[in-house]
């Protein structure tokens, strides 16, 4: 059993416009922008998880891998400044605040995992597994594997896998407006 919590700060500034940027707004009208548009971002978020695994020879020929995964996640004190309205394309004289742009969020998420990992002669060996990942803003997604690797002669292997995987989308890609 694994209990942690852990935190993450991330800053940036990138300027997203040079000089002299040209562009059309959605009325068709023009602009230009004199001076380098900049954005600063502090995104902060923490998590708190909880796992359990159990690893267990079953039989001489099958080891089992299980597990299961709580954890709640979320963001805090964030942060997004710019010297231009990205809506409105309107300058600011410094790095203000950008007005709904970012929003505090957070997350909880289940896992459950199974592996079993059969021996099937002294040269091929078959695992299969599958996770069950239940996201409370993302929903719940299913990754199945299987792998058959075989011996060779002249200390090669031969490893055939499928597989299908899930990333949990940040909040960034799901939640912040920038």
């Amino acid at each position: 059993v694994t209990a942690g919590i852990t935190g993450n700060e991330r800053s940036e500034l990138f300027e997203i416009l040079p000089p002299k940027f040209e562009g059309v707004l959605l009325d068709g009208r023009r602009f230009v922008i004199d001076t380098a548009v900049f954005l600063s971002t502090r995104l902060r978020s923490h998590r708190r998880y909880l796992e359990a695994q159990l690893d267990r020879q079953l039989t001489p020929d099958h080891q089992l891998l299980a597990g299961l995964l709580l954890d709640r996640e979320g963001t805090g004190d964030l942060e997004a400044l710019s010297n231009l309205n990205l809506r409105t394309r309107q300058p600011f004289e410094k790095l203000d605040p950008l007005p709904d742009a970012l929003r505090s969020v957070s997350r909880r998420s289940f896992g459950l995992y199974a592996q079993d990992s059969w021996t099937a002669t002294s040269r091929v060996t078959v695992t299969g597994g599958a996770r069950l990942d239940w996201l409370s803003d993302a929903g719940t997604r299913l990754s199945p594997r299987l792998i058959v690797a075989a011996q060779l002669p002249r200390d090669l292997t031969l490893k055939v896998m499928y597989g299908s995987a899930f990333r949990a989308p940040t909040f960034a890609e799901l939640y912040f407006n920038l």
